[in-house]
């Protein structure tokens, strides 16, 4: 009887052993499959803060594929640039969007950014589809200002009157449902 004890405490003081053993193994493989990706980042430049231009739906299907996919885990968006006005100061995914196209360099400087995004194509051009192309743009800062005094007064986004931006404290949907029209810049 004093024997069955014994055999299973040895028992048991094996089991522990095996258990933490092998969760230390599963640690390390871990450990090193993070560290090889990091690696991976660093070679294709993809590592550090960014800068996403685009709050529309590329712009939340950007931010969602870097916090899904492992590879991404040394960057950071640090914050988003949208010429729609009505969409400074939100956030998407967390990311705030803080302004246009005039803030570009200051921003870039404040937040120390390395990489710029300026969007991707999906097979079925929303959030849910899969990247299909990236783009690799090298650039200096001379470069920058040139382009965008290129494409300053290019463009103006005007919202549909059916979102959900507000004017006056009303949603623009409600006041399109209550058909009354808003001058919208």
């Amino acid at each position: 009887s004093l024997s069955v004890y014994v055999i299973m405490f040895f028992l048991v003081n094996l089991l522990i052993i095996t258990q933490r053993m092998l969760f230390k193994k599963i640690a390390v493989d871990y450990n090193e499959s993070v560290k090889s990706q990091s690696e991976k980042n660093k070679v294709n430049n993809l590592s550090g803060n960014i800068m996403l231009i685009g709050a529309g739906s590329a712009g939340e299907m950007i931010i969602s594929e870097f916090a899904r996919k492992w590879n991404y885990r040394d960057c950071k968006i640090k914050c988003v640039i949208d010429d729609d006005k009505y969409k400074h100061g939100q956030y998407i995914a967390g990311v705030k969007i803080i302004g246009g196209r005039d803030v570009i360099i200051d921003a870039a400087k404040n937040f120390n950014i390395t990489t710029i995004v300026f969007g991707y194509d999906s097979n079925t051009l929303d959030i849910h589809g899969n990247i299909t192309e990236d783009f690799n743009m090298e650039f200096n800062e001379e470069d920058l200002d040139k382009a965008l005094d290129e494409i300053k007064n290019f463009t103006k986004q005007i919202p549909p009157m059916v979102s959900a931006i507000k004017i006056d404290g009303k949603k623009l949907y409600e006041l399109e449902r209550k058909n009354v029209s808003v001058e919208l810049e």
